[in-house]
């Protein structure tokens, strides 16, 4: 049996006594300590076997320990000293004590060398100055107002200190916030918390506050968040587009857009992909940016045919537009070639000049970058890869170029950099970079074998990332000289062969010397094997593949891909390795290694056991104490030796005699055996005990009341008092007997396993005060594996189950105890135990029954008075009981805190001050107990206003028409509002008049101001009155479009508009000086500032000069309309053509260039297409198929003014003969889709991913009669996909496979 012997208490006090004191007086001692220590064993095992200890008086003495002994879980926290030596004696076993078990301390303990004291104890030994100590809550680190964009992280950080730590409460317009979607709150190691919001949002704007509470007050920040709301966006989008326009040379070349957007796009115009500059393109005139732009070329040369495009850009996106202009040229001559004739007999030597260094912009191909593209230091424009990089394959020894385009051009921040596998590219003389106007190239001289890999190029400025990658394939060539070379006679290199062939026959199947490349499958010839693991530590798997080409190996776990990571290694030489670092319970599973090449499939799978860590935490908890032969090698112990006894007791089990012997003088030294960790989790468990000792103390650091100290100064008495007595009866029985017993104890063996978890209070049990018969809870929430048993104490004592005492659980996990009709005798220290064989668990708490006292007010609130503008007026009452929680009303509506108001208790008076006088000041308020509403006391504040009168008049105002016309006056007194009059019309606050007031001014605003506002406007307030005039002053009015001359033909739509500055303005239509009447052929139309003429079906009798006059501003515009007269020359002719092939329907007009012309396609009008194009070339007009469908034969019908004609189209039917087939291989292959039609000489278009292909490196496409194919050149993974044919309307696909 071990036992644990307590040192004497640290005081000067409790010294060994000289050993020549009367023996009597030291063998008394000693049977007293022995006693005390078998009470608080008792105590503490709660119902278990007791331990005494028997010793004859003769035997007995000197006494320098204490004895207890503790249950194995206990470890060494509940007694401050070393254990006991092992000793064996001899005696007569006695009664089992029965005393009752007792949370008092033993008077011979030291307070220090007893931190394992309930929390009633400590309580009582605590100094009442140290449970005053609080202080209240500091900002030491105090927040700040944030402002920003939506979507983007709203932060605010704090820190706090206080004493006890203090509680933070986050509120948001008064409303509290907690953790939840966007709001989380975090507190770091070192103090600091944080309120994230993410995304923020405008509802998140507004008012935040945080408040730090703890018992000793409250403390609050108040701060301001504003989310800036996102622009509304929309994409660019043209209104009036371009249209292929024909013009001779020297004549005047005319283009016009419209594109609408948010915000206003900008327009850009470019010839042939080149943006058109005032340097490069002097004679080329363009006017206006935002919205709508003009291009002009006054005098046009043959130079200027191009395709022209206009692209409108803006934030959210970019539109295009684009035509084809054609400047005729007349025909030159052309001139003589000239030769250099150099004779026979006689060399040239080359001409040398000096290098010409072209444009950068030229040099590097950057004829397609756009306006836009440019760096542009106001706008935040990230890094973006306009070209990408491209994948290559190549030999060994060859040269690689890599080159890519990346915008935005010439920002000095960009930081461009090349990586070879997501590592930087270390330099090398064979490589070359260059990045020059946002060109980026990289040069390989020799690309060797290493450099396979993955190639990327990355760029970097303030406002982001981007980055772009390409394969990069260099194949090995055998270079490898197999013969040997040493000189003939010596027979090394035969051995060597010996050696190898010996090496290779001994090896793992499939390896083997031949160095053929047949293609072959996939074979696994080193299997990986299962592995099994603990948690923490590394499984490895490891395999060897053959086959040709080289097979992709894969590594899959529990069906989960398995890619190269910190904690997840793949390796390869030669052999394929998977390292799995780091194992967890539920990687347990399979692995399955995969490997495939064109050829096959193949793969392997394996088992993985992760076992789990053995817990030894529970058993050292219950593990052994010292043996007695180490404890008894430390100085200052009474030695004693436990020896076995078979004795017939009372008792049926075995008891253990301890027998004292005689010792000599020892000096004792002060030792401790706790080690840091104990002393660590000891110090917590204080720490714990003390805050929850103190929580019977009132939040607001309120001192305890004097009937709750009499009770538990009584409780104590009572508890001393039954101690002393069973200690005196034990004491004068075993004096009589002679000796002391100590029954053996023996605990129980449990088997633990890794799966059980000692209990683990989640929610503690809390000190409540309440009123007699009420009814009180004490709740506890508590895991454990198993479920652990709760036993609840009253001042120590276990609590049995009753009608009016009871527990239970109301859910899983939740233990609630229950007192009904409490009566002041229920006053006590409440504990519950949590138990289970791992281990145990307690919280502590108070219950303290007292009567409500009756609050009354001794001193009542009294009336004031005060002036207008006065700074402060302060209210008093005064209650009969102290810390009373108040609160202020203000005619019956509850006020707080604030810039308004200050509340404010000091014990039993309560103040409130009310800030800043103002007239809405005046009015009844009262203090209210929280508790007792009825109790209360009343007072009213007068406030007397100081004199009303004018401190600013109206004044007249002037104010153009449509604009807003505003009338202030100022009063002096901030609290009145008057009324306001137009003429004798009282005005109310509608759109059209806005009214408002503040701090003593009064503003009427008129809205769109008219010719009927104008007149006299007042202001009453009271006696006072103030009148002024407003009067309306009339804009001038701007011809922004005037008339212009027009040409038209006979039958067609004429459209004569001009255009003002403002609208509605009043004007008339004139044709040859007389005014023109609407009629069902002529039309006049008002839109804002656009006035419109429309003459249906001209006819020679409207060619006459039309004017649009304006008296009232004294404005005219006048033009001339002239009517011509169209006939057919050379009318349509039917025309025949295949499906897929370009037809051509041409006729020619008496005029040049009309573009009033319209098709029509069996009498439906057709507009132009990529396919299908209206052409207007002099006097002819065609209409051109690109590429006919079937669907395009029928009538067709051509329209100028009041002639037409019309022909017919046919439209030969074609069939796809032979379809395509899907095709499967492997990367860097080339692929060709072959297709037959039933007719030659059609236009074929090939179609992948909703894309024309087009002839180049990449795709080469051929025709050969009916016949046609597609080849895709040297074929990447992203490369697969669907392929379709189009022949006309006729289509056929196949599918793409890339392994």
């Amino acid at each position: 049996m071990i036992l644990n012997a307590a040192g004497p208490a640290s005081s000067p006090s409790s010294e060994v006594p000289d050993l020549l004191l009367p023996r009597r007086r030291s063998s008394r001692r000693c049977e007293l300590r022995i006693l005390r220590i078998s009470l608080h064993r008792e105590m503490v095992t709660g119902g278990r076997e007791s331990l005494m200890v028997t010793v004859a008086e003769h035997e007995a003495v000197q006494p320098a320990f204490q004895t207890a002994v503790q249950k194995p879980t206990e470890s060494m926290r509940r007694i401050g000293g070393p254990p006991f030596p092992h000793c064996k004696m001899s005696g007569t076993p006695c009664k089992r004590s029965s005393s009752p078990r007792s949370m008092s301390r033993s008077p011979g303990r030291s307070a220090s060398r007893s931190p394992g004291r309930s929390p009633s104890r400590r309580l009582d030994d605590t100094d009442e100055a140290q449970l005053e100590r609080l202080y209240k809550p500091v900002f030491v680190l105090k927040p700040s107002s944030v402002k920003c964009s939506e979507g983007q992280t709203a932060r605010f950080d704090l820190k706090v200190v206080g004493r006890p730590m203090p509680d933070t409460f986050w509120f948001h317009n008064g409303q509290q916030v907690g953790n939840d979607y966007t709001h989380k709150i975090v507190v770091k190691e070192d103090g600091i918390q944080s309120l994230i919001i993410v995304p923020a949002m405008p509802q998140d704007s507004g008012e935040w506050t945080v408040i730090a509470q703890n018992r000793a007050g409250r403390t609050s920040i108040a701060l301001t968040l504003t989310v800036e709301a996102r622009e509304s966006l929309t994409r660019p989008q043209f209104i009036d587009k371009l249209k292929n326009l024909t013009v001779k040379q020297g004549t005047l070349v005319e283009l016009a857009v419209k594109a609408i957007g948010n915000p206003l796009p900008d327009i850009v115009w470019l010839k042939n992909s080149d943006i058109i500059s005032p340097q490069k393109h002097p004679h080329i005139k363009i006017e206006g940016t935002k919205g709508q732009a003009k291009f002009q070329i006054p005098s046009s040369s043959g130079a200027d045919s191009a395709w022209y495009t206009a692209t409108a850009i803006n934030k959210a996106g970019r539109d295009t537009t684009r035509c084809r202009v054609n400047v005729e040229v007349d025909f030159a001559a052309p001139q003589a070639e000239r030769r250099h004739i150099i004779t026979k007999g006689t060399y040239k030597a080359k001409d040398i000049a000096a290098p010409e260094l072209e444009p950068l912009h030229q040099r590097y191909g950057q004829d397609q970058w756009e306006e836009g593209d440019l760096y542009d230091k106001e706008k935040q424009q990230k890094p973006q890869f306009k070209k990408k990089l491209t994948s290559i394959r190549m030999k060994r020894s060859s040269a690689a170029h890599f080159e890519c385009r990346l915008t935005p051009i010439g920002d000095p921040t960009m930081l461009v950099e090349w990586l070879h596998d997501g590592k930087p590219l270390e330099a090398a003389n064979r490589l070359r970079m260059v990045n020059e106007f946002g060109y980026c190239s990289l040069d390989y001289e020799e690309a060797y074998a290493r450099d396979s890999g993955i190639v990327t190029c990355r760029a970097t400025n303030k406002y982001g990332v981007d980055q772009t990658s390409a394969t990069l394939i260099v194949k090995e060539e055998k270079g490898l000289v197999e013969e040997t070379q040493l000189p003939e006679g010596r027979k090394g290199g035969h051995r060597m062969e010996e050696f190898e062939r010996i090496a290779h026959e001994g090896g793992p199947a499939g390896v083997t010397t031949d160095d053929e490349y047949e293609k072959s499958k996939p074979e696994i010839v080193l299997l990986p094997e299962a592995a099994r693991a603990y948690e923490g530590e590394i499984a490895r798997f490891r395999c060897r593949v053959t086959g040709y080409p080289l097979p992709k190996v894969n590594w899959y776990l529990n069906g989960q891909l398995i890619r190269k990571s910190k904690r997840y290694r793949l390796k390869y030489d030669g052999i394929y390795y998977l390292e799995i670092v780091d194992v967890k319970s539920y990687d347990t599973g399979e692995v399955r290694v995969v490997a495939d090449n064109p050829l096959g499939t193949t793969e392997h799978t394996v088992k993985i056991e992760i076992q789990q860590k053995e817990d030894f935490r529970s058993v050292l908890r219950r593990a052994p104490e010292q043996k007695a032969a180490e404890a008894a090698q430390d100085p200052g112990r009474v030695g004693f030796d436990v020896m076995k006894v078979d004795q017939t007791s009372e008792s049926a089990q075995d008891r253990e005699v301890v027998k004292l012997r005689k010792t000599q003088r020892v000096v004792h030294e002060k030792t401790s055996e706790e080690t840091d960790e104990l002393k660590s989790k000891f110090k917590r468990r204080t720490e714990e005990g003390f805050y929850e000792s103190i929580s019977a103390v009132d939040l607001k650091s309120r001192k305890r009341d004097d009937s709750y100290e009499d009770l538990l100064k009584k409780t104590k008495d009572d508890l001393l008092h039954r101690l002393k007595e069973k200690e005196e009866a034990e004491r004068k029985l075993l004096e009589e007997q002679g000796q002391i017993t100590i029954p053996t104890y023996k605990p129980e063996r449990v088997q633990l396993s890794p799966s059980m978890e000692a209990p683990k209070i989640l929610e503690r049990i809390t000190s409540k005060t309440v009123a007699p018969m009420d009814e009180v809870r004490f709740t506890l929430r508590v895991v454990g594996r198993p479920e652990p048993e709760v036993q609840w104490f009253k001042n120590g004592v276990l609590v049995e189950k009753t009608e009016r005492v009871f527990w239970y659980w109301p859910e899983d996990h939740l233990c609630e105890l229950v007192i009904r009709d409490v009566t002041a005798e229920d006053s006590a220290s409440i504990m519950v135990k949590a138990v289970n064989v791992a281990g145990e668990a307690s919280s502590h708490a108070f219950l303290l029954v007292q009567a409500k006292a009756v609050v009354s007010f001794i001193q009542q609130l009294e009336d004031t008075s005060a002036n207008e503008k006065d700074t402060i007026v302060t209210f008093e009452c005064e209650t009969n009981e102290p810390f009373v929680k108040v609160k202020w009303l203000k005619n019956n509506m509850e006020i707080f805190p604030g810039d308004k108001y200050r509340t404010h208790s000091d014990r039993k008076v309560h103040f409130l001050s009310v800030l800043v006088i103002s007239m809405k000041d005046a009015a009844e308020y009262s203090c209210v107990v929280i508790d007792e509403e009825s109790i209360r006391s009343s007072a009213r504040l007068h406030v007397e206003g100081a004199a009303l009168e004018l401190k600013k008049h109206l004044e007249n105002i002037e104010v153009p028409e449509t604009y807003s016309g505003d009338f202030e006056v100022e009063l002096s007194r901030e609290d009145t509002e008057g009324s306001w009059f137009f003429g004798d019309k009282e005005i109310s606050p509608s759109s059209k008049y806005v009214i408002s007031s503040r701090r003593g001014r009064q503003s009427l605003s008129v809205k769109d101001v008219k010719k009927t506002d104008q007149g006299k406007y007042t202001f009453v307030c009271g006696e006072l009155k103030t009148s002024a005039s407003l009067k309306m002053k009339l804009r001038p009015v701007t011809l922004l479009q005037p008339l212009s001359d027009l040409t038209v033909c006979e039958g067609d739509i004429a459209q004569l508009e001009v255009r003002f500055s403002q609208e509605n303005v009043e004007g008339s239509w004139m044709k040859n000086g007389t005014a023109i009447i609407a009629s069902d052929r002529v039309h006049i139309v008002i839109d804002k500032q656009i006035h419109k003429l429309l003459l249906e079906n001209v006819s020679r009798e409207d060619a006459a000069s039309y004017a649009f006059i304006v008296p009232a501003q004294d404005i005219s515009t006048s033009g001339k309309l002239s009517v011509q007269t169209i006939d057919i020359v050379n009318p349509l002719k039917d025309v025949s053509s295949v499906e897929g092939t370009k037809a051509v329907l041409e006729a020619k007009i008496s005029a040049q260039d009309v573009l009033s012309v319209k098709w029509y396609l069996n009498e439906k009008l057709l507009t132009a297409s990529d396919r299908l194009q209206m052409v207007s070339k002099g006097s002819k007009q065609r209409l051109v198929f690109n590429r006919t469908f079937a669907s395009d034969e029928g009538r067709y019908k051509l329209v100028v003014g009041k002639v037409d004609t019309s022909c017919s189209l046919s439209v030969e039917k074609v069939r796809i003969v032979k379809q395509m087939e899907d095709k499967v291989c492997s990367e860097s292959q080339n692929v060709t889709f072959s297709v037959e039609v039933s007719h030659a000489g059609i236009d074929p278009l090939w179609i992948f991913r909703n894309q024309q292909l087009k002839a180049g490196p990449k795709y080469k496409m051929e025709s050969s009669g009916k016949m046609h194919s597609l080849t895709v050149v040297n074929t990447m993974k992203d490369e697969e996909g669907a392929y379709s044919f189009h022949a006309g309307e006729k289509t056929c696909s196949a599918k793409l496979t890339v392994s």
